[in-house]
């Protein structure tokens, strides 16, 4: 989410980089989730992080032991009676009670229009198959599977593709 006034940007979350890594995130993998944003550190990530055995978020499938979030997108008709729920249900959403089936909804509370004039915030919905923090471990391992499977990765392009837009402007 980017807003923008007469001064240019005034708030920027979720951006990326030229890696493809989310700007401005010390640590993708310990990203919680957000239901009001107020600071561009705040990104919003629909997502699994997968524990390890010490409770540390992992990559590694086989040090996979627990879920400390899976935020991923219900699909419309989920239902937490339904089959399978106990292992498809959210983890880590907190008191987010929007967090339902076939979709969520995220605040975000940004100085715009400090500098007078009109305020332009647009909200992309980005989708990125494999983030570079679950392929970085395998480029430590030697063994021909991961070395294949980090060049394919690496000669694919990874550029986040956008699923959805909005804009709204205000003011002027």
């Amino acid at each position: 989410m980017q807003a923008r006034d007469q001064g240019g940007v005034v708030f920027d979350s979720g951006g990326y980089t030229a890696d493809d890594e989310i700007a401005d995130v010390a640590d993708e993998l310990r990203q919680p989730h957000a239901n009001l944003v107020t600071e561009p550190s705040q990104v919003v990530v629909w997502e699994l992080i997968a524990l390890d055995p010490e409770g540390e978020p992992t990559t590694y499938l086989s040090r996979m032991a627990g879920v400390g979030k899976d935020t991923r997108l219900l699909p419309k008709g989920w239902r937490r009676d339904g089959p399978h729920a106990a292992t498809t249900a959210p983890v880590g959403i907190g008191n987010d009670v929007d967090f339902t089936a076939g979709g969520d909804t995220v605040s975000f509370a940004v100085p715009v229009g400090q500098h007078g004039g009109p305020a332009t915030v647009t909200a992309w919905v980005h989708y990125q198959t494999i983030p570079p923090h679950w392929v970085a471990p395998m480029r430590r391992i030697d063994a021909v599977e991961c070395r294949t499977f980090v060049a394919m990765y690496d000669a694919a392009d990874k550029t986040p593709e956008t699923a959805g837009v909005a804009v709204r402007s205000e003011g002027g």
